[in-house]
């Protein structure tokens, strides 16, 4: 009986964990703010970095795509492949992520689509009416922390 109410233990603690961990599994280390990573862009684009911010937006159609709050310029995240996807629950708090960060132009369309997806209204759609220079960040993992 021990042996039982141990190993459903193992799998309770077990599944809490990867709760926070999404894509594939990194080690946090030398991880910079979203401010620091826009900051020094020029240095790392391309370059796999860990990027430590604050969820603002999930989309809540699929968990497809995330925001960063608390940055100067939008940061959106996209994963890698589309080979996961995070849930609304992360939204308000601190992730690591590990990847890449690109300079993007969004056009309306594309804008319009990702308002969509957060549930905007009609109203707010509408005014989109030029296209945006924005930074995504390709995530291969995210961690909560």
């Amino acid at each position: 009986m021990r042996v039982f109410l141990f190993l459903i233990g193992l799998i309770i603690t077990d599944s809490a964990l990867s709760m926070d961990k999404f894509g594939k599994t990194f080690e946090i280390k030398n991880k910079i703010s979203a401010d620091d990573a826009i900051k020094s862009y020029e240095s790392i684009k391309g370059k796999e970095v860990q990027v430590l911010g604050v969820v603002e937006k999930v989309c809540v159609k699929k968990g497809c795509w995330m925001t960063l709050s608390g940055t100067n310029k939008p940061i959106r995240v996209t994963f890698k492949d589309y080979g996961f996807f995070v849930p609304s629950s992360l939204q308000g708090k601190d992730v690591v992520l590990n990847g890449q960060i690109f300079e993007k132009v969004e056009n309306i369309d594309l804008q319009k689509h990702y308002l969509e997806d957060q549930g905007a209204t009609k109203e707010q759609i509408s005014k989109v009416t030029e296209d945006k220079k924005t930074y995504h960040f390709v995530a291969t993992g995210v961690q909560a922390i």
